[in-house]
């Protein structure tokens, strides 16, 4: 049986209507079986309460689980007691956040697979950057943009909002010449990017999964980018990135309000855009990764669900790690992007810049 304690989020619902097609399903929260209605016809959907916080009522949800699935969130507000639960009890655990206490667990024998960051970004967004930068023999360059049009929830737009203003952030930080180079980089405002819809703003960041890649691929430069569609959307959240600090609950009702009005009429999509330039084969070569999806709670209950599997069936190893420290990310991806999950997906040898001038020439 699987566990999903925050099964009536965005990210949870869509989880578990996902594994109910293959596997027994127990749904926990504090009042388990009042929000029974959102997932009529489920046979396979079953419901328990349970008590995040406190480590008893998860021993008992738990009982039966051969996997536990965290989507609960603000992920930051989390204890680490879930992963405390399930490492105890060699119970396999999918965390789609990170915990603020994981640290105090590093040193616990670990007999189950405990995956925290297993989501879109952290998580995939990790993995296909180690994918592409797997194609070269020597990677010189590597660009990741991520982001679209798409609407905050209250849970994401809080976990957006603790990231950005945290310690573990470095706005407008870049790689460059194998280091951090701070300030480096630049915003930039109503630019083309291809595949877009619309004109996009661009935001410069570095943080640790950011640098787990740049360490582990250590390209000569390298930037990652979070992307937004929408023209009002440059200044709601620069207010909310201020409000926050102080006022926390005025910047979450923002960025929601926001973005929905961003996507109202319009529809939402994201898109990942990984460019990767160096030297396969004594050639100078470039990749680029592009994947697109509806929505990124519908890209990471995908990604969720297909980690789900993976544990089940023994392919991903025993230990407590983020996924983008999964060693098999070769053979993930690849099985991933051919599974045919709902998503458009495709690699390129090409650049950004070669594919801008190529829509300008079309146009």
């Amino acid at each position: 049986m699987i566990g999903i304690v925050g099964g009536y989020g965005d990210i949870g619902k869509k989880v578990a209507e996902k594994l109910s097609h293959k596997h027994k399903v127990l749904i926990g929260g504090r009042n388990a079986s009042s929000n029974k209605e959102l997932f009529e016809g489920y046979e396979n959907i079953t419901f328990k309460n349970v008590d995040i916080f406190n480590y008893d009522s998860l021993c008992e949800f738990t009982e039966k689980c051969e996997l536990v699935i965290n989507c609960v969130g603000p992920s930051w507000k989390t204890n680490g007691l879930v992963e405390l639960c399930c490492i105890r009890k060699k119970i396999h655990l999918l965390d789609i956040g990170y915990p603020e206490k994981m640290d105090n667990l590093q040193s616990m024998e670990v007999g189950s697979t405990i995956l925290y960051g297993v989501g879109t970004c952290p998580g995939l967004s990790e993995l296909l950057q180690i994918y592409l930068g797997n194609f070269f023999d020597r990677l010189e360059e590597l660009n990741t943009y991520f982001g679209g049009r798409d609407r905050f929830t209250r849970t994401a737009a809080e976990d957006y909002l603790y990231g950005i203003t945290g310690r573990k952030n470095m706005p407008l930080a870049t790689w460059k010449q194998g280091k951090v180079n701070f300030n480096s980089g630049m915003r930039k405002n109503n630019v083309e990017l291809p595949f877009f819809e619309e004109a996009v703003n661009i935001y410069p960041y570095l943080d640790d999964e950011s640098l787990f890649v740049a360490n582990k691929l250590r390209p000569l430069n390298a930037s990652w980018n979070l992307v937004i569609e929408g023209g009002e959307m440059n200044e709601i959240l620069d207010k909310a990135r201020i409000l926050y600090p102080e006022r926390p609950s005025v910047a979450i009702e923002l960025l929601c309000r926001g973005s929905a009005l961003e996507t109202m009429g319009k529809g939402t999509y994201i898109i990942f855009l990984v460019e990767g330039q160096g030297i396969i084969n004594g050639n100078k070569c470039k990749k680029m990764f592009f994947l697109r999806s509806e929505s990124q709670p519908e890209l990471t209950s995908i990604v969720v669900t297909s980690i789900a599997n993976k544990v089940l069936e023994g392919k991903i190893e025993i230990g407590l790690k983020p996924l983008s420290k999964i060693e098999s990310v070769n053979e993930f991806v690849n099985e991933f992007i051919c599974a045919g999950y709902g998503f458009k997906s495709c690699i390129l040898d090409n650049s950004i810049d070669e594919l801008n001038d190529l829509q300008e020439g079309e146009i």
